[in-house]
């Protein structure tokens, strides 16, 4: 649950809102080199407490809509031949030795 939950923190920080927060998570990561405790850096960087962020997440978790990102591919049929290859060579082994 710990790794689903920070992925969608990490999605909520870049991407929610108009990514209201993305720049305040690039601050945040370029004040993890200070030393200053972890809660003050927090504070700094987001300008607001971690309940605050917590609620916030949990809202956005439950409206289960998630903005994406789309992207083009420079070279699309280099992209769709790796894919074959992996496909192709997973396509023996079973979900249990994934």
């Amino acid at each position: 649950m710990f790794y689903a939950e920070s992925w969608a923190l990490v999605h909520y920080l870049m991407l929610a809102n108009q990514e209201k927060r993305k720049g305040q998570l690039r601050r945040f990561i370029g004040l993890l080199d200070s030393d200053l405790p972890i809660e003050e850096m927090f504070r700094q960087a987001f300008q607001t407490d971690y309940k605050t962020i917590e609620e916030e997440l949990r809202s956005y978790i439950y409206k289960f809509a998630f903005p994406v990102l789309k992207g083009a591919l420079s070279n699309p049929s280099v992209f769709e031949k790796e894919v074959k290859k992996h496909s192709a060579q997973r396509s023996g082994s079973s979900l249990l030795s994934r």
